[in-house]
């Protein structure tokens, strides 16, 4: 039978949240599988790379700070005495993310992770806590990265905006027949980025950018009086007065444009370009989605990965919300993806066209990995011959999961619901 834990130890715990609400038996369980540690100042506590937490620390005497990682880009925070670190890595069963330093001498309570989680299971007061304090971590880190971030952008329009916010100008347009001296006076004259060619009743033909005149004008050596529905852009992407500007970051990513004409009821109303979506922003949406089209190998795939991270910091910082950060990442995460495909299908001498990228998946998923998207811990990659399957072999497992219905059943098709080509 295990003796007793000393009553100044109870007393001490139960003093602090969670302990205080706790009942006394549940307290002494916390304190008989508690292992007590202690940590010169300057000693490292937890790092990531310690891997998966193993035991929630309960602070008695001294204090330890976060630093470096989601904890550097956050300004750092600090437990002292008569807190429990690391809530959400112990919760989460992962590692921190983080690297936590006693500050001073510092002694602690380890209690193993797993026992941790069956004292929740069996005491309620100290789930709440548990779970309050992760919420509450959350929201801090939240806010603490998006104050760090706002230093990087200056820009603060919201995606949720209409376009008919932001188109204010009234569009410069052409009919189709004007001659290309007149499109070429209009963009240099009234120093705009873009020319809109619309028909008779004002719908939006085509268009032709500043970009475009190197490439089909001046390389072409064309003569002025060429019609400029001859060089325009043509079918021309538009957006409704009632899209959000968000949609247009969507649009352009997805098609690598700059210039989006607004229309209402079908006639062009107004444009609006990447410049008045991120105006002040240092990195380009353009800037980013061109890079990737343009890399010529992974490693120049690697810097791009980086940009992309930094554009989502930036995002962020301006207060996007979480969807709306989402969706834009994914789809750039997507062109990145599609990229990495392309370049080592020409490795491969393999026709895209005849071919599935199944062929070189794991050459895919190496690739990936040293952009900065791990592989799946749990083997949901083309690499997995279990994932290599016939279309009939993928329809019988699809019906054996939505027959049986079991928790990985669920779990499965969950995933692979998802499942793109």
């Amino acid at each position: 039978m295990s003796s007793a834990p000393p009553p100044a130890l109870r007393s001490e715990l139960m003093r602090v949240a969670p302990f205080a609400q706790m009942q006394a038996g549940h307290v002494d369980r916390f304190i008989a599988h508690a292992t007590p540690v202690r940590y010169a100042a300057g000693d490292t506590v937890l790092a990531p790379q310690h891997g998966v937490v193993q035991q929630l620390h309960f602070i008695r005497h001294g204090s330890v700070s976060g630093r470096r990682g989601m904890a550097e880009a956050a300004g750092g925070f600090e437990f002292e005495a008569g807190e429990l670190f690391p809530v959400g890595a112990v919760v989460g069963s992962r590692p921190v993310t983080a690297t936590y330093i006693a500050n001073e001498d510092t002694s602690c309570l380890l209690l193993p992770a797993a026992e941790a989680r069956r004292l929740a299971a069996d005491s309620a007061p100290f789930a709440d806590f548990l779970n309050r304090r992760v919420l509450q971590l959350l929201e801090l880190s939240r806010l603490a990265l998006q104050v760090a971030y706002s230093s990087q952008t200056l820009a603060e329009q919201s995606l949720d905006a209409p376009l008919s916010t932001l188109a204010r100008k009234a569009p410069v347009v052409l009919r189709p027949d004007a001659p290309l001296a007149q499109a070429l006076s209009l963009i240099h004259e009234r120093h705009i980025g873009s020319v809109v060619v619309v028909d008779a009743a004002g719908a939006a033909l085509g268009i032709l950018t500043r970009h475009d005149v190197i490439g089909r004008v001046t390389l072409a050596q064309l003569p002025l009086t060429t019609p400029v529905s001859q060089v325009m852009t043509a079918p021309v992407y538009t957006l409704g007065v009632d899209a959000t500007a968000q949609d247009a970051v969507l649009l352009m990513a997805r098609h690598g444009v700059r210039h989006l004409p607004v229309t209402d009821a079908g006639k062009v109303v107004g444009i609006v370009s990447e410049r008045d979506l991120f105006a002040l922003q240092r990195l380009s949406l353009k800037q980013v989605s061109n890079a990737i089209r343009s890399a010529g190998d992974v490693a120049a795939l690697r810097v791009v990965a980086g940009d992309i991270r930094r554009f989502a910091r930036n995002l962020l910082a301006q207060g996007v919300g979480a969807r709306q950060l989402t969706e834009l990442i994914s789809r750039l995460n997507d062109v990145l993806t599609e990229r990495v495909v392309q370049l080592l299908a020409e490795k491969h001498r393999c026709d895209l066209g005849r071919a599935c990228w199944l062929a070189f998946a794991r050459d895919v998923n190496d690739a990936l990995d040293a952009c900065g998207y791990p592989r799946c811990k749990g083997k949901v990659m083309a690499s997995n011959p279990a994932c290599c399957l016939t279309g009939d072999e993928w329809c019988a497992r699809f019906n054996e999961w939505m027959e049986h219905g079991a928790p990985d059943d669920l779990l499965n098709a969950s995933i692979y619901f998802d499942f793109r080509p």
